[in-house]
């Protein structure tokens, strides 16, 4: 799934790497709109034989409690067959939503490297 849309709105971009390993690069408002999109690309790269999902938050502008809610699930599907799931480039603004929602000690996060 490709979602070639600019600015904040959400998109997706799935690539299956070596290994097994899958990479969802999100990118926009991961919110409402944004879930289900999310939702899908991970239910298909776990469909599709994923032995991991790397989630690489570089280009995430905002989340609320509904990514968080789908970043749960997949965590869950992902845990529930043996498959792991990380985020990398998490920016400061979605480390804090992950902490504040209490998440920190689920998801196994790798925070963006310092700019400027």
């Amino acid at each position: 799934m490709d979602d070639n849309t600019a600015g904040r709105d959400f998109g997706v971009e799935v690539d299956e790497g070596a290994g097994g390993i899958t990479t969802l690069r999100v990118r926009g408002d991961f919110d409402l709109a944004g879930a289900p999109v999310f939702q899908a690309a991970a239910d298909g790269a776990l469909a599709g034989g994923a032995t991991g999902i790397v989630i690489d938050f570089a280009g995430i502008t905002f989340i609320d409690s509904t990514g968080l809610g789908a970043l749960v699930r997949v965590h869950t599907a992902a845990n529930d067959t043996g498959r792991s799931l990380q985020l990398i480039n998490v920016p400061h603004v979605a480390a804090r939503t992950i902490t504040i929602g209490g998440l920190s000690f689920l998801l196994e996060t790798v925070p963006a490297e310092p700019t400027g």
